[in-house]
């Protein structure tokens, strides 16, 4: 994925919209992330089990954001 790639979660969810628990799960993210090194399993397993992280398995899904408004 690129970063101008988006599509539904996080990524294109604005952050006026975050309710509490949404911060919660970026701080969980940041602190798995500050610990890859040592347990990259437990990022993985975290990203993958939350769909609002997770790149979605159908790539249909994923809109390139360069690509709206060029028309």
């Amino acid at each position: 994925m690129q970063p101008w790639d988006s599509w539904k979660g996080y990524k294109s969810l604005p952050i006026e919209k975050w309710t509490e628990d949404d911060y919660k799960v970026m701080d969980q993210l940041s602190l798995l992330s500050l610990n890859v090194d040592n347990n990259f399993d437990a990022l993985f397993k975290y990203v993958q089990t939350n769909g609002k992280i997770k790149v979605p398995e159908d790539f249909s899904e994923v809109i390139n954001c360069l690509e709206l408004g060029d028309d």
